[in-house]
C-alpha cells in the first residue's frame, strides 16, 4: 500500500513536462560552463550521459542532479590536468630557452606546436586536448635530449681526435 505522502514526494522528484524545459535550459547551462575541457574524454561522457538521460521519458530531479554533479567534478578534474599539463610543458620551454639547444629546428618546430597546442586547448579547441599538450611536451624533450647527446657525442670525438 502506497502512502499519500510517499505518493506526493515521488511526485515532487519526478520531473513533469512542463518542467522539462528548465531542465533542458539547466543542461546547456552546465554544458556550457564546461569550457575550456569540453571536449576531453570524461567531460565529453558526462555531458553524453546527461544528454541521454535528459532525453529519457522518466527523468527525475535527483538522477538528474547526480548527473549534473558528475559532471561537474569531471570538469574540475578535467581543468586541473590540464593546468598541471600546461604547467609542465611550459616548464619544459623555459629549460630550453637560454640554452645552446634553442637553435635546433627540429626543436623549434616541435615548440611552435606544443605553444599553438596550448592555446588551441585554452580556446575550447576539439583538436587540442590534455594528452596533446602531454604528446608534444614529451616529444620537445625527447628532440632536446636527442640534441644534448649529439652534442656531447661530438664533442667527445672531438677530444678523442685531438
Amino acid at each position: 500500500m502506497i502512502h499519500k505522502r510517499d505518493e506526493f514526494n515521488s511526485r515532487l522528484v519526478r520531473i513533469l513536462p512542463k518542467e522539462s524545459k528548465l531542465v533542458k535550459s539547466d543542461l546547456i547551462a552546465a554544458i556550457e560552463a564546461t569550457a575550456p575541457v569540453t571536449y576531453e574524454q570524461v567531460v565529453a561522457r558526462a555531458i553524453q550521459q546527461l544528454e541521454n538521460y535528459a532525453d529519457e521519458e522518466r527523468t527525475n530531479v535527483v538522477g538528474f542532479t547526480k548527473l549534473l554533479d558528475q559532471l561537474s567534478q569531471s570538469v574540475d578534474k578535467a581543468i586541473e590536468l590540464r593546468q598541471a599539463a600546461i604547467v609542465r610543458a611550459t616548464k619544459t620551454i623555459k629549460a630550453i630557452q637560454g640554452t645552446v639547444f634553442e637553435s635546433e629546428r627540429p626543436l623549434i618546430k616541435a615548440i611552435n606546436e606544443l605553444q599553438k597546442t596550448i592555446i588551441d586547448a585554452q580556446r575550447n579547441d576539439a583538436r587540442a586536448l590534455t594528452a596533446d599538450i602531454d604528446f608534444w611536451r614529451n616529444r620537445v624533450e625527447r628532440l632536446h635530449r636527442a640534441a644534448f647527446e649529439h652534442r656531447a657525442h661530438k664533442l667527445r670525438v672531438r677530444a678523442m681526435n685531438n
